[in-house]
């Protein structure tokens, strides 16, 4: 599942969130949060987490 913020816009510059979750093989899920310039190319990667059942 993707998700993509409106055009956020301040005085560092615009950009776009993303946040992507995948299943991964082992029943975890992978969360990977972007930031992406209007062009919608990623310029940062802000968080990167795997979920786990316990």
């Amino acid at each position: 599942m993707t998700l993509k913020s409106d055009l956020v816009k301040n005085e560092k510059g615009n950009y776009y969130n993303q946040i992507t979750w995948t299943k991964n093989k082992d029943g975890s899920v992978t969360q990977v949060w972007n930031f992406l310039n209007e062009d919608l190319k990623k310029t940062k990667e802000v968080f990167r987490g795997i979920y786990k059942k316990q």
